[in-house]
């Protein structure tokens, strides 16, 4: 059965180290539905969440590959149902000002931030599921998606569990 697959990964801030992570999964064939990499809590370190779909078989492979890099220190599977998942969508729908009440509607729904408000357009930041932000996204097709733009899935494990290395060296590595 195909499903989606997390990993979750932790590598040193390096240039380059994202472009040789990516250099695998095309030496390999596998398919990279969504990454997402950024700084963490230690500025020396960067965390990336890929996301591929396939069988359960594919994580562990992604895994093994993705260790063989030397700046990755540490790399999991995530499961979807013991995960925080979380992404970003901006979405601009076209919108009369008698239609705004609508918008401001479905963004309470969804939990969403009106961010931007035009003569014609209005503009809203979402962070969700991705299941969530297809349903909102589906909500306002026919109001007219003038343009959208969503990170991609980041995630973090649930409850106390945590992919952590050292402590930073001090408060300044914190920062960005």
């Amino acid at each position: 059965m195909e499903n989606r697959q997390i990993v979750s990964l932790l590598a040193r801030n390096h240039p380059g180290v994202l472009l040789r992570i990516i250099g695998l999964f095309t030496r390999r064939g596998f398919n990279i539905d969504n990454i997402t990499a950024g700084v963490t809590q230690d500025k020396r370190y960067s965390r990336v969440t890929i996301v591929v779909e396939g069988d359960s078989h594919v994580a562990p492979q992604v895994v093994h590959q993705v260790m063989k890099v030397d700046d990755v220190k540490q790399a999991v599977i995530l499961p979807e149902k013991d995960s925080v998942c979380c992404e970003l969508m901006l979405i601009k729908v076209k919108v009369e000002p008698s239609e705004r009440p609508a918008i401001f509607k479905a963004a309470l729904t969804y939990h969403a931030t009106v961010v931007d408000v035009g003569q014609h357009t209005m503009t809203l930041q979402a962070t969700a599921t991705p299941n969530e932000l297809d349903e909102l996204v589906r909500d306002l097709y026919s109001q007219g998606i003038l343009e959208l733009a969503r990170t991609g899935m980041t995630a973090l494990q649930a409850g106390d569990g945590i992919l952590s290395l050292d402590n930073p060296d001090s408060p300044e590595d914190l920062l960005e």
